[in-house]
């Protein structure tokens, strides 16, 4: 009641004075000529408005008018004096209504107002030719009801965009507003979809309005962003990270149809098979449907990630409509939907885009700091954020670091109750950790805590850093700056335009996490993609006050700021995401389409990929169980010293001629090679103290025709692994540069080996042994 109180009397204020209650202009006053033409009362404000200073006037049953004011001339209000039985009937309403004694305050405002005497004797008048007959009772009962049903019928029409409280809302963030309270949060707050719920209601802040969005609405937004994303899926047809198809796909297309490769991180068990296995899902329906030969085999793990990223888009909107309104949240949306880190990212079977999908929906359910009047949150809401979370962090444990902030932060919260917070965290990981174990144990074979050896490989012994290092400052200097592009400015300014800390809690929680990452030496642009989604919040936030500062200044729309930073985002945005997504690097998705068709024609026995490892996509992509090898990048795992440690890749690019002559086959084809003879070259030996390294596929099986053959491992000079004696292939693969061509030029001279085929890749890499176009060597028959 507390709510009720305060907000009716910022209503009567703003009316009071000639004014709306949401400080939008005096366009919003009562005009007193349209009161006396018979027009009807409170025409430009809200239906919710109506309904309250109806309820205030009828409960103090005002008279009609008949005299006027010496003064001013205006009317004035008298109070009627009813029988008995009038007053006695009178006081029980009022002590039935739960709003009794704010109505009655408010009525009280409205005669000291100028105006009152026009508002109450309208008001009165419009009760009584209303009623049945049934006397002045049956007018309030009869204008309650009325109210009731305008209020509803506006609340379920699901339009946020044209309310006056929204307006106010989304003034409050961008220009200091006298009338606000400093410490409440001027917002929209939307649900979820789900069962009905009261239309609108209203909290302890007299300027936070509440309102849903109905299930439907929810639904159509759901559906156009997911079918948008899986259009963005099908589009993206480059190459980012091998982690999109080496830790991912090809680990659930080797669980599903029994062979395929597995990475070193399989063997030594810091790779959780949760995130695989919603791949090994749809691996196995395209299977018993006899679809798998078919080209959904590669669109349909696309697909489903696609849905995911649509539902990180709509949820985003939602959690911008929760805390700045629905301007904002439309642009938020805008936002997400232009970034071209998301278009090119998002889509793609990266752990890291399921975590920031996960993340994004449970950022929505978090109980975040709305005012200090209302500091204890919805206990299913933040059970559902938990679970969640939890999912997140089975899928990257690195995802922790989100929560530890947020949950910290949830418990130093004032008024919080901490036990029950803590209670549902325990519960939580009881339930995610062992069920994560038993997943790791039906693929493992034995019990895994993959979050240890997670961390002990990456952070205690610092494997990761064998794949590339930089330095602290990298992700605030560099990393957020090409993730966000001309997104950033908008962001911080976004930020900063926030008046309430509870509103900047995210902020703050994005600049934690990438400070905590930062720790690490190893860095990458997708480890920021879980706070993606609430920069680009901020930044939408940054926009709408932008659009609200042109309309101030009387702008024309197209000739307005907004409209200029919204053309430079677009050119900037779009001219990164199609390039980066359809031409860069795209060659070696091409290849294997060419291959996989070739494979399928009968024209090729086995590949050798004699390029930097995990250059293309592998099994996954082919889906035909034939002989392939590619050169290795084993990290140096239990090595003393590691800055003497060149892998196989390495030992190849720096002296490429001395490694196909000591590890290749002499036979190329119909020609045999002569090599000149080296003291240095190593004898075949078998050495049990070396590691010995050979694609190490069906970890999950135990057995496949494509295992250990008898060819000898030769040592590697300086290094502690051996290298398995390869063949020549009847198609062999590699790139167009300088480092490698001119060589292989010479020793398929004279053979039957021809260059079948050629794609573009890239007109730049930042990795020199990439550089060029990738061609393709086969092996001719008579």
């Amino acid at each position: 009641m507390i709510g009720f109180e305060s907000r009716r009397r910022h209503a009567a204020t703003g009316i009071a004075t000639g004014t709306a209650a949401d400080g939008v202009g005096t366009n919003r006053g009562i005009d007193a000529g349209s009161i006396r033409r018979g027009r009807p009362l409170f025409a430009q404000t809200s239906s919710e408005y109506q309904f309250v200073l109806a309820r205030d006037v009828m409960d103090t049953d005002s008279s009609d008018t008949n005299s006027s004011d010496s003064d001013n001339g205006r009317p004035r209000t008298r109070r009627r004096v009813l029988p008995r039985g009038r007053q006695q009937q009178h006081q029980q309403q009022q002590q039935q209504s739960a709003s009794g004694q704010p109505l009655q305050r408010l009525s009280e405002a409205l005669r000291s107002a100028p105006t009152t005497g026009l508002l109450a004797q309208l008001l009165r008048q419009q009760s009584l030719q209303g009623s049945s007959g049934s006397g002045g009772g049956a007018s309030a009962r009869e204008l309650r009801r009325r109210g009731h049903q305008r209020s509803n019928t506006a609340d379920s029409a699901g339009s946020h965009e044209s309310s006056a409280s929204d307006d106010a809302s989304s003034q409050g963030e961008c220009i200091q507003d006298p009338y606000r309270d400093p410490d409440s949060d001027d917002d929209d707050i939307r649900r979820p979809a789900g069962p009905a719920q009261p239309a609108r209601t209203r909290s302890d802040d007299p300027d936070e309005t509440t309102a849903t969005l109905d299930a439907r609405t929810f639904a159509k937004i759901l559906f156009m962003m997911a079918a948008f994303r899986i259009y963005n899926a099908i589009l993206v047809r480059t190459y980012f990270d091998p982690d999109e198809f080496w830790q991912s796909l090809e680990v659930a297309h080797e669980a599903v149809f029994g062979y395929g490769y597995l990475t070193w991180e399989w063997s030594y068990g810091i790779r959780g098979f949760a995130h695989p296995l919603l791949f090994s899902g749809v691996y196995w329906v395209l299977k018993v449907l006899g679809l798998d030969d078919t080209y959904l085999l590669i669109l349909a793990p696309r697909a489903v990630q696609g849905v995911f990223a649509g539902l990180a888009d709509t949820f985003t909107f939602m959690l911008a409509l929760k805390m700045f309104g629905s301007r904002t949240a439309r642009w938020t949306i805008a936002a997400m939907l232009m970034c071209w880190f998301n278009w090119y990212c998002l889509v793609r079977t990266y752990s890291n885009s399921l975590e920031a999908c996960l993340t994004a929906i449970a950022l929505y359910y978090w109980p975040w700091p709305r005012s200090r009047r209302d500091a204890r949150p919805l206990r299913r809401d933040f059970r559902i954020s938990l679970a969640l979370a939890a999912c997140a962090c089975i899928i990257r444990p690195t995802n922790a670091i989100i929560w530890a902030f947020l949950g910290v932060s949830l418990l130093l919260r004032k008024g919080a109750r901490r036990l029950p917070v803590i209670l549902d965290v325990l519960s939580a990981m009881v339930i995610a950790i062992p069920a994560s174990m038993v997943i790791d144990y039906q693929m493992y074979g034995k019990l895994t805590f993959v979050p240890w050896d997670f961390v002990r490989f990456n952070v205690v012994q610092n494997i990761s850093l064998f794949y590339g290092g930089h330095p602290f400052h990298w992700y605030f200097s560099q990393g957020l700056a090409v993730v966000l592009l001309t997104f950033l400015p908008l962001s911080l300014w976004g930020a900063y335009k926030v008046q309430t800390r509870a509103k900047r809690h995210y902020f703050w929680m994005s600049i934690w996490t990438v400070a905590v990452l930062s720790v690490q030496a190893h860095k990458e642009f997708r480890f920021l993609m879980p706070i993606v989604p609430p920069m680009l919040m901020y930044a939408g936030h940054s926009l709408q006050c932008i659009e609200r500062f042109d309309k101030q200044a009387g702008r024309v729309r197209w000739k307005g700021w907004l409209w200029r930073i919204v053309a430079v985002l677009l050119v900037t945005n779009a001219g990164a995401g199609l390039y980066l997504s359809r031409v860069h690097q795209s060659g070696v998705l091409r290849v294997m389409d060419w291959l996989r068709h070739e494979v399928r024609s009968g024209h090729v026995e086995d590949i050798l990929f004699l390029m930097p490892c995990h250059s293309t996509p592998y099994y996954s992509h082919l889906h035909r169980d034939i002989p392939m090898r590619f050169v290795t990048c084993e990290p140096p795992i239990g090595v003393p010293d590691r800055k003497a440690y060149r892998d196989e890749t390495d030992v190849l690019y720096d002296h490429p001629e001395r490694f196909l002559r000591m590890y290749f086959d002499t036979q190329v084809g119909n020609k045999t090679l002569v090599w000149s003879t080296n003291a240095t070259d190593p004898t075949p030996i078998k050495a049990e103290h070396h590691r010995q390294l050979w694609p190490k596929s069906h970890l999950l099986h135990s057995g496949s025709r494509h295992g250990r053959s008898n060819r000898p491992y030769l040592d590697v000079p300086g290094q502690p692994y051996q290298i398995q004696m390869y063949t020549w292939a009847s198609h062999v693969l590699v790139f167009d540069n300088h480092r490698l061509t001119p060589l292989l030029s010479d020793v398929f001279q004279g053979s039957n080996y021809r260059e079948c085929a050629r794609f573009f890749n890239s007109h730049f890499h930042d990795d020199s042994k990439r550089n060029g176009d990738i061609v393709v060597y086969c092996r001719q028959t008579a």
